[in-house]
């Protein structure tokens, strides 16, 4: 799903799930950008996590979270904690051993 500045706060603070937010820009200055949403769209279309998955492109909307570099991802948990994805790989098996740390799942 895509998010938007508009809609930010509200998304992240009333969904009945925690949040996984992939922040990405243009592809021809962040080469990691396409293989990382690539990768997080299979984990969220195969996902098993409770947790709703979107991208925000910081492209097109102001930031909304700090960013030290793009991609990022972040996971928003509903007890206030913001959980920022360890300096790995942006790959399926990666994303999904990140997630298996707060959300035990059964493949």
């Amino acid at each position: 799903k895509k998010l938007v500045y508009n809609n930010f706060v509200d998304t992240i603070s009333s969904g009945k799930e925690d949040v996984v937010v992939l922040f990405y820009g243009r592809f021809e200055r962040c080469p990691e950008c396409y293989t990382a949403q690539y990768s997080f769209k299979q984990v969220a279309e195969s996902s098993n996590f409770p947790v709703t998955f979107y991208e925000y492109n910081v492209v097109h909307n102001y930031l909304t979270q700090a960013v030290s570099r793009l991609p990022e991802v972040f996971l928003y948990q509903k007890n206030g904690d913001i959980i920022r994805y360890p300096d790995e790989p942006y790959t399926k098996k990666h994303f999904t051993q990140w997630l298996k740390k707060y959300y035990s799942v059964h493949d």
